[in-house]
């Protein structure tokens, strides 16, 4: 290992252009990789500031429920504190 270690050194050095290019690409890639995952830590990973007990958050998805199999599941739950749900659909115009 320690032999491929000098090889790779002389390599470099007999070609500082590549060399250059190679830790500025490393340099780039390092940095663009830290600042997305401190994005998604910050947005993702966090807890949700203003919710309470928020790592007991469910969300249950299904493609159709109806109001009242909706208002079946809100009144009977014993499983859960609340309830809520939401129509996600597109709007066409």
């Amino acid at each position: 290992m320690v032999d491929d270690v000098r090889q790779a050194i002389r390599g470099l050095i007999r070609a500082p252009g590549f060399s250059v290019v190679a830790v500025v690409t490393l340099a780039l890639g390092i940095g663009a990789n830290s600042a997305i995952f401190s994005v998604i830590d910050a947005v993702v990973m966090r807890p949700l500031p203003l919710v309470r007990d928020a790592d007991r958050i469910v969300a249950l998805v299904t493609d159709t429920v109806s109001y009242p199999v909706y208002r079946d599941f809100r009144d009977g739950s014993t499983a859960f504190d609340g309830f809520a749900g939401f129509q996600n659909r597109r709007r066409t115009e």
